[in-house]
């Protein structure tokens, strides 16, 4: 065990977080929110070893899954490379490719030094009082000289657990103790909160998606209607970002 906390400390203090914080300030919270909501990263360099640096950094957001596999240090953009983009990932890219919106949630170009939001993934970004708390208490690490790297990937992953663990309280008042859309709207008065939290809740599995369970539901029964007909033996983003706060 006690190898392992030191290996964890060395993975930590390796994040170069305290860069990304001088890059981009407060704007970090969008890429926090892109990986807690498992949404599709593209980040742009013209110099590899910047993508690198900044990709190293997007996993740590979310120290408590532990999860890699999501990442796509360098790919091509070329149409072999843009088609191996399915599902969720965080991908690095050595040409621009912002005007490619169906391939992300959220855009990074590092020259630029900005961040874009998607149109359609622009609800999912609406800042909240969650985000402002975050991105408070990691300016004031990173300012208070308290910014090692260590310590502001501890700072997000204290943030991110006290999030999760509101919402397996929530969903202890639920049936089956799963949450749905439905149910956070009538815990919580603020829509932009609920809306959030909601999508938290689902990418950690503490939420059900009843329109989408409905969809299989109907899909389902459907399947077994065409399969009665047949003859015998026939055998699926920081608010001037996203325009949008809930304050």
């Amino acid at each position: 065990e006690k190898n392992f906390l030191l290996d964890e400390d060395a993975m930590k203090s390796s994040v170069p977080l305290g860069w990304v914080i001088e890059s981009f300030g407060v704007e970090v919270v969008l890429l926090w929110t892109a990986m807690l909501l498992k949404k599709r990263v593209v980040v742009y360099s013209n110099k590899v070893t910047e993508l690198q640096r900044l990709l190293r950094v997007l996993p740590a957001l979310v120290w408590h899954r532990g999860n890699w596999n999501v990442m796509r240090p360098y790919i091509l953009a070329d149409d072999t490379g843009l088609a191996d983009l399915q599902g969720v990932y965080c991908a690095g890219v050595t040409e621009p490719l912002e005007s490619r919106q169906d391939l992300w949630d959220l855009y990074v170009d590092l020259p630029a030094l900005s961040i874009s939001v998607a149109s359609a993934a622009k609800k999912d970004f609406t800042m909240t009082s969650v985000h402002k708390d975050l991105a408070g208490a990691l300016t004031r690490a990173y300012a208070h000289g308290e910014g090692s790297n260590t310590s502001l990937v501890d700072v997000i992953s204290e943030k991110t657990n006290g999030v999760i663990s509101k919402l397996e309280i929530l969903a202890e008042a639920e049936v089956g103790r799963v949450l749905t859309a439905a149910a956070l709207q009538e815990q919580l008065s603020n829509a932009a909160l609920s809306h959030f939290l909601f999508g938290v809740a689902l990418a950690e599995r503490l939420a059900t998606d009843a329109a989408a369970t409905r969809g299989e539901e109907e899909e389902e029964e459907e399947q077994e209607e065409e399969e009665a007909t047949l003859p015998q033996g026939v055998d699926e983003r920081v608010e001037d970002k996203t325009g949008e706060s809930d304050v």
